[in-house]
């Protein structure tokens, strides 16, 4: 099939592909941001107004919110924080020992 079409009709192809995959993504991005634009701004009058947390763009990036940042973040320290008084005591233990 290569050689009947031709390597660069091929390529040509894929980049056609990915350039059309490109501006659809763009479109809808740009289209729920909008909307979520809209959305907010709507429920800036209502007393129970209820808005998207994430951008679409950053649901289908798999982007963690801020909530998720930092919990990871706390995660992170405890952890250091817990080797280092590990590590602590391994000195302590040391220095009575030697």
């Amino acid at each position: 099939m290569l050689e009947l079409l031709g390597k660069s009709y091929i390529i040509d192809h894929c980049l056609n592909h990915l350039k059309e995959h490109s501006e659809d993504t763009a479109l809808k991005v740009y289209i729920t941001d909008a909307l979520k634009a809209v959305v907010e701004n709507t429920a800036r009058w209502s007393k129970d107004g209820v808005v998207m947390k994430k951008r679409f763009a950053d649901i289908i990036n798999d982007v963690p919110d801020e909530e998720e940042n930092e919990n990871n973040n706390k995660r992170a320290h405890s952890i250091k924080e817990r080797i280092k008084s590990k590590l602590a005591k391994l000195g302590k233990e040391d220095a009575q020992n030697g």
